[in-house]
């Protein structure tokens, strides 16, 4: 996120400030009302949007918001929290790095079920050898004592 967006924002003492700054993009009207009428938190996310694309109008904008709304809330999968909690209580640090390697070699890209199934071992095989593989490298770590959050997936 812009760094000028978030200085916006953390000035809540002026509630003109968003409203000059979307005007200095020259944003029309319509589009600066709709984003001053949403809470801080998704009016921040849509005027990242509408900076880097001032050319957006309102459908798209409820598009992004809606997707915003979809997956905001937890970027780990339902099946990778599940798996990553088998080893929670014995290697909290090591579930954690489970989470973000999983998230990192999905790329972001999440299948509309918001599940990985198992036709999409073409699209992302490392993502599936790599679970494959984790017990060994859990035993691997504890092992040899090695800092797992300085190795990637890879």
């Amino acid at each position: 996120m812009n760094w000028y967006i978030k200085n916006i924002f953390a000035q809540e003492g002026n509630p003109n400030k968003l409203e000059n700054y979307l005007n200095s993009l020259n944003i029309p009207t319509d589009i600066i009302q709709y984003i001053l009428s949403l809470d801080a938190n998704t009016a921040q996310i849509l005027t990242n949007e509408i900076r880097k694309n001032p050319y957006l109008n309102i459908p798209q904008l409820q598009e992004i918001q809606k997707n915003q709304k979809t997956y905001s809330k937890d970027p780990y999968l339902p099946s990778e929290i599940k798996f990553a909690n088998n080893f929670q209580l014995e290697l909290p640090h090591f579930s954690k790095w489970i989470l973000v390697n999983l998230r990192k070699l999905r790329n972001g890209v999440i299948p509309i079920s918001g599940e990985m199934r198992e036709n999409d071992r073409k699209k992302w095989p490392m993502y599936f050898e790599f679970k494959s593989k984790i017990t060994y490298i859990a035993d691997w770590m504890t092992r040899t004592h090695a800092n797992i959050s300085s190795y990637s997936a890879e």
